[in-house]
């Protein structure tokens, strides 16, 4: 049986060391920027207004109606007997970002000065970080394996894209709901539907990306895990319609109104197949419905001869789905420049698929226009942030920069999504040998 990867020759061995030398030392400098942009006195600006939500859902009120101007005490009491009013920072979101369900759970953080909260965020944020790519290696066939050197890869890239860094600083939730689904698919994997309708339901708080891995377990009528999941935020939402003394069919309808309707139409650039067209509502309405039919085609398609591979040989199969589904979700509505963080998911499989192209029967100029999109999409997604695009367009112009980042993104990932389709649909209707005894 060959090895999963080819033994380079000295020269390339050595240049792959400096290359990623490199890398750890970009790693370090990013870690540093995330570290000391989240703790400055404008950081985690995301983070404190769902800090925020949780501050006032302590005290009984409806942060849905927030803008009706209810505010906490002038003095709050926080873990450890401090007293302070609620600092602001920059400006304040006049609606929460999330379900009553992840209210709640940000009203544990709401019992921690704000000094003290974002600090743990942080730490959380930064947990997430490393389980990413370590839930990613248990998600990929163990035999062949990636290798090392894959490995090494995959975390450095991580570490240092610029969605991450981005989420990082500004406190921003897909990191740590990557994470949260990665774990939902491991759990349903190791038969452990149970846990994994917890973990589901923490991950579907930031729905706007937590609905990828649903329509997953759905996919693979995994129904426990779903029910379980979505019987928590029931329960969570009747919960905080009793603390805060709201009617459920008022908070039901405030729901909606905040959480979808209000943010269905953002007439704002980001990352979706919307994005590159003109910002009209029959083009909104229309990519959706080309990426919905497209996916829903390809799923319907593959559903049938899925059956018949056996499900221990299927590891590869069902995380580029998987991923399929994250680049589904992204492309086909609106979403920040941050949210492109879950294309590691699909670099996670095309960089095994590369070390492996041998055994997929992948011909030369496949394997090297695979190497070419990797490269290139990883030059891409580490640049330099705003410290780059200062230099280049002014302070004044950010936005210049910011707009080119969300189109490079945009463009990546419906590069990736056609490249997941191809490659599950070749390994699932042209199945090589090692597709039906390894993967």
């Amino acid at each position: 049986m060959a090895q999963p990867l080819r033994k380079p020759t000295s020269l390339t061995q050595l240049l792959l060391w400096i290359v990623i030398a490199g890398m750890a030392l970009y790693t370090a400098f990013a870690a540093f920027r995330m570290i000391t942009i989240t703790l400055a006195d404008a950081g985690n600006i995301d983070f404190h207004s769902y800090w925020y939500d949780g501050v006032l859902f302590r005290y009984g009120i409806n942060t849905f109606e927030r803008h009706l101007n209810q505010t906490p005490p002038p003095l709050i009491e926080y873990i450890g007997g401090i007293k302070d009013n609620v600092p602001t920072i920059e400006t304040l979101n006049i609606a929460p970002a999330n379900p009553a369900l992840g209210v709640i759970f940000f009203s544990i953080l709401g019992n921690f000065h704000w000094d003290t909260a974002k600090v743990l965020w942080l730490i959380i944020d930064l947990i997430a970080m490393v389980a990413v790519p370590i839930l990613l290696f248990q998600l990929l066939p163990q035999k062949p394996p990636l290798g090392r050197i894959g490995k090494i890869f995959i975390f450095l890239i991580f570490f240092t894209m610029l969605p991450v860094r981005i989420c990082v600083g500004n406190g921003q939730l897909p990191l740590v709901t990557l994470c949260l689904m990665l774990l939902t698919i491991l759990l349903v994997r190791r038969n452990q539907e149970i846990l994994a309708g917890v973990v589901l339901a923490a991950a579907m708080v930031k729905f706007s990306v937590g609905t990828a891995v649903v329509l997953y377990l759905l996919y693979r009528f995994k129904w426990k895990a779903v029910v379980i999941g979505l019987a928590l935020h029931i329960i969570g939402f009747v919960v905080y319609g009793l603390a805060t003394q709201t009617p459920l069919d008022t908070l039901f309808t405030e729901h909606i109104g905040v959480l979808l309707l209000w943010r269905i139409d953002i007439g704002k650039t980001g990352v979706s197949v919307a994005s590159l067209l003109p910002n009209e509502g029959i083009f909104k309405t229309g990519s959706l419905l080309l990426m919905t039919a497209i996916t829903g085609l390809a799923l319907a398609r593959w559903y049938r001869p899925l059956s018949r591979i056996p499900e221990a040989n299927k590891s590869l199969i069902w995380l580029a789905i998987f991923s399929l589904m994250t680049l589904y979700i992204t492309l086909a509505i609106y979403h920040s420049y941050y949210d492109s963080l879950i294309v590691i998911a699909s670099f996670a499989v095309i960089i095994y698929v590369i070390n492996h192209a041998d055994r997929l029967a992948l011909s030369r100029p496949q394997s090297l226009f695979l190497q070419a999109f990797a490269v290139i999409s990883v030059i891409i997604f580490n640049s330099p942030g705003e410290t780059i695009g200062g230099f280049l367009f002014g302070r004044e112009n950010m936005d210049v920069w910011r707009n080119f980042n969300d189109i490079t993104g945009t463009i990546i990932l419906i590069i990736a999504y056609g490249i997941l389709l191809w490659l599950i649909n070749r390994l699932v209707m042209r199945p090589q040998p090692m597709t039906t005894e390894a993967l």
